[in-house]
């Protein structure tokens, strides 16, 4: 049996080798590595719209998103380390978007499964906080009053090797992105001309397609290794005025499909823009989502050991 003092060595071992695998400033665990930001969330107009997401998207992160008890707890032993004597809660990306008590992370899609709210806050409203009053338990707030409050930055991490098939081979890029730069990023040249940036998200290769069924069936099986944090992966596919294409060659994207069933490209959304993405509680099927959300991406890059 270990002593005290040998599992004393093999924690601090343990969280030495993982803060390495982060940046100067944060902390880590096996999922995600975590920063508590020094700025305020600074409400401006609805639950998603703080300064707090652009910073931690700034950080190739997002607000953190908690979906196991294992985290959660991991969190409140940061925080209560972290901040001394604060009656402040921290604010989350959760949200109840809706105002019908249907709580989300970061976006409507990524319902909140596991949860860890507090038994009778004496609070109400449609933003989330990990509130100190309550030993970090989750409390709902009215989100003009998280404006203030500090929040926590996420950056998730995969640890999934590249898998090869027919001639293609396909990484999880786990850090997140947005699906494709859309009107709001252009670009002008010298005589004033509008100019699409250049966006390469995959170091290597191109975001992939998907073009028949025995691809698809693949891809499902390979993501279905992937973290469980992992909820929404981007394709290549995009929609132009209502006609879906393949970012890398902007072919049609014809044949083969596969939607959740109510995402049908003939689908009515909110958003202008929409791209796919595979979707873990749909079995990785089909799902239109609006290109700016950022999510981990799926590369595909040719399988040189094919060809020889």
């Amino acid at each position: 049996m270990l002593s005290f003092a040998h599992l004393l060595i093999c924690t601090f071992f343990t969280l030495t080798v993982a803060q390495q695998q982060c940046e100067p400033g944060w902390v880590s665990t096996e999922k995600s590595c975590y920063l508590l930001s020094d700025e305020k969330s600074l409400y401006h107009d609805g639950p998603k719209h703080f300064v707090a997401w652009a910073k931690c998207q700034d950080k190739n992160g997002h607000v953190a998103s908690v979906t196991s008890k294992k985290e959660n707890d991991f969190l409140k032993s940061w925080l209560t380390a972290a901040i001394n004597d604060s009656t402040e809660g921290v604010w989350l990306g959760g949200s109840d978007y809706h105002g019908i008590n249907q709580w989300a992370w970061n976006s409507p899609h990524e319902k909140v499964v596991f949860s860890d709210w507090a038994d009778n806050p004496g609070t109400s409203g449609r933003c989330m906080s990990m509130s100190p009053k309550f030993g970090y338990s989750w409390v709902p707030e009215d989100c003009e009053k998280t404006k203030n409050m500090k929040f926590i930055c996420e950056q998730d991490r995969c640890t999934q090797p590249t898998e090869c098939f027919k001639g293609s081979c396909y990484t999880l890029l786990c850090s997140t992105h947005r699906a494709k730069v859309t009107a709001d990023y252009m670009e002008y040249n010298e005589d004033g001309d509008p100019v699409m940036p250049d966006y390469t998200v995959c170091p290597k290769g191109s975001i992939a397609r998907i073009e028949s069924k025995e691809e698809n069936d693949f891809i499902k099986t390979f993501l279905s290794k992937s973290e469980d944090f992992v909820r929404f992966v981007w394709t290549g596919g995009y929609d132009e005025d209502y006609e879906w294409k393949w970012q890398d060659t902007d072919d049609m994207v014809t044949g083969f499909t596969d939607w959740v069933q109510e995402d049908d490209y003939t689908f009515y959304r909110f958003h202008e823009e929409g791209c796919i993405a595979l979707s873990r509680s749909d079995d990785w099927a089909w799902k239109d989502l609006d290109c700016e959300d950022k999510y981990p991406v799926l590369c595909e890059e040719p399988d040189l050991s094919a060809s020889g």
